[in-house]
């Protein structure tokens, strides 16, 4: 009671200090802990602190025009993409019209989500993808939207076909997603059993659906969160279903991309 009755003696003798109080651990009374000035002025920040401090305040995120209190967080399997530019010149180096250009489906993995958990077992499923990964994509994926006055893309990872490293992808530097595989096409035949010769015209609109696998990917996760085997392997000759897969041109080079799913048969 003594030390509570001095306390508030002390408060009004000096208006400007403030002290909290704390249990004792050896009795209930309230005994006072420290005084605090608060009229005394703040410590200056250090250099790293007031440069941390300017450089976030200082960066404006926009969204669609509109301006956001910070960067675009992608949650579950949720992929922020900024798109590639289409290329301006063919392999002869023609210059294109600018209406003749169609827009690629590829883009730079800005920012990735953990992944996402199943639905039944709760299992995590990691992201394949991780920023600064140049990926591959459908042509009709995604939510597109303009963030940072950049034309950018919303996607998941199962959107995902192919990822690779550096600003075009080659056979090195690429790998199909999660339970993609890389076919090289059959090209069809330009004669017939007899060797009679099949003109070109005739062969064009046919859509191959075998050829040989020259790249695996890590194949599909299950609920429990492992990867199921694939049943085939690279050099293998395949029968997929007709219009399975999206095609890829690697390095001048038309290739098609097909899930494991959609392989009917190893020949």
């Amino acid at each position: 009671m003594q030390s509570l009755l001095l306390a508030c003696f002390c408060l009004l003798l000096v208006p400007s200090l403030s002290f909290s109080f704390g249990l004792s651990p050896k009795c209930s009374n309230l005994v006072p802990l420290k005084f605090v000035d608060i009229t005394a002025p703040r410590s200056p920040r250090s250099p790293r602190q007031l440069a941390l401090h300017t450089a976030l305040h200082a960066v404006k995120y926009k969204l669609d025009g509109n301006e956001i209190r910070g960067p675009i967080t992608p949650i579950s399997n949720f992929l922020v993409t900024r798109m590639k530019d289409s290329l301006t010149t063919t392999m002869g180096g023609i210059l294109l019209p600018d209406q003749s250009k169609t827009r690629p489906s590829e883009g730079i993995v800005l920012s990735a989500g953990p992944g996402r958990r199943h639905p039944h077992t709760g299992v995590l499923i990691p992201n394949v993808c991780k920023e600064g990964d140049s990926v591959l994509y459908g042509k009709f994926d995604g939510t597109k939207i303009n963030y940072n006055d950049e034309d950018c893309n919303l996607i998941r990872d199962d959107d995902v076909i192919m990822i690779y490293e550096g600003a075009s992808m080659t056979m090195t530097n690429c790998r199909p997603a999660k339970d993609y595989i890389l076919v090289e096409y059959n090209k069809p035949s330009t004669e017939t059993s007899t060797g009679i010769a099949i003109a070109a015209a005739a062969t064009k609109d046919l859509e191959p659906c075998s050829g040989t696998v020259v790249k695996l990917g890590e194949g599909r996760t299950t609920s429990e969160g492992k990867v199921s085997p694939c049943v085939f392997g690279v050099g293998d000759e395949v029968k997929f279903r007709d219009y399975a897969g999206q095609e890829v041109n690697i390095e001048g080079k038309e290739f098609v991309a097909v899930r494991m799913a959609e392989v009917l048969s190893v020949l």
